[in-house]
């Protein structure tokens, strides 16, 4: 088994009654029960050293409490991992992604980005919070007006809806919400 500088195993603990042997290529090379960690380590201050990693009393079967809402209360370490990546996986911001839009479509409070063709309507979120961004691109060749709408606030000043008839020109619209209107922003017309 592949050794550390302390000329011991690398340890990962996943689980409450297992440890797995890790060597430094990241292979599992066994597995032990837990009460079985003084032979593999070598010695009960190496246990000792392992518990303190943990950071919980010695003879606790789980990691206690958290203070925040992510991690799973009384679970082990393999449930904390878990909770960790999953809170991880689903903060991702998808600010970046485009939504490709081929029917009648409304715009989530959080604003976003969409493409929009032919005759289909974009309609901008009731009640978005000041600051909220939306960027429209235009994607059509033909002569057929693509239409954004305001759900009752205003696009420009203006209390009608907008058309988009330009192929490839793309908007950025930030909501004020003092003056419950729309700004448009030009960021590109070919």
């Amino acid at each position: 088994m592949a050794n550390n500088l302390n000329s011991r195993p690398v340890m990962t603990l996943l689980g409450t009654h297992y440890l797995y042997a890790i060597n430094n290529a990241g292979t599992v090379e066994g597995r032990v029960l837990a009460s079985d960690v003084v032979n593999l380590i070598g010695s009960p201050s190496g246990l000792n050293d392992l518990i303190t990693l943990v950071g919980v009393p010695s003879g606790q079967d789980n990691l206690g409490t958290f203070s925040g809402s992510t991690l799973t209360d009384n679970s082990d370490l393999k449930t904390v991992l878990q909770d960790i990546e999953d809170a991880i996986e689903a903060s991702t911001p998808t600010g970046d992604v485009w939504s490709i839009i081929s029917t009648d479509t409304t715009a989530g409070s959080e604003g976003g980005m969409y493409v929009i063709s032919g005759t289909n309507t974009l309609t901008f979120p009731s009640a978005p919070a000041n600051g909220t961004q939306i960027k429209v691109a235009r994607n059509d060749s033909t002569n057929t007006p693509s239409v954004i709408a305001g759900s009752g606030d205003t696009i420009e000043g203006v209390a009608t809806a907008e058309t988009l008839d330009v192929d490839k020109a793309a908007t950025l619209f930030i909501y004020d919400a003092a003056g419950n209107n729309w700004i448009g922003f030009n960021l590109f017309t070919p």
